[in-house]
Order: structure tokens, then sequence, then C-alpha cells
């Protein structure tokens, strides 16, 4: 994997980030989601990005499981305040 520097941040992050807006949907089971995110993870991925609207929180809640809790892996998220089934 190749990284690059983020601005003046001091943070180096993978080329290729995993979007997250599908992790949590019924189309694949809890364990699926966690290999996908290990997995990518092993290949040397450390930017994620989700929000709290995807899947209802659900992306959110497979990156938190999986994910370790070390400054290693960026996850970088959103908020709306919009809360109702339109989005």
């Amino acid at each position: 994997m190749h990284y690059r520097d983020l601005g003046r941040t001091g943070l180096r992050i993978s080329e290729v980030g995993l979007g997250c807006n599908r992790i949590g949907e019924p189309i694949a089971s809890d364990q699926e989601w966690d290999l996908l995110v290990k997995h990518s993870l092993d290949l040397g991925v450390n930017i994620f990005d989700t929000a709290e609207v995807y899947q209802k929180g659900r992306s959110e809640e497979v990156l938190g499981r999986v994910i370790p809790k070390d400054d290693r892996t960026i996850i970088a998220t959103k908020y709306s305040p919009r809360q109702d089934d339109e989005g």
C-alpha cells in the first residue's frame, strides 16, 4: 500500500480508503462485514469514510467493533441532523 501525507496534519493515509456507506446492509452478515474491514486493514487501508446515517448507524457500529483502538487508523465520519426514513 502507498501512503501520502494529509496536508500538514502529520497523518499518513493510505492512497486507497474504504467507503463504508453500504456496510451494515442486510445483504451480508455481521461476520462478512467484519471480514471486509479486517481484510482492508490487512491490505494496509488506514482510512475509512462513514457517517452516522449510513445504514442507520450500522456502518459505524461495524467499524467500532473491528478497528483497533489505536492511533494508526482514521475514521472520517459525518453528522446529519436529519434522522428520518428519507435520509
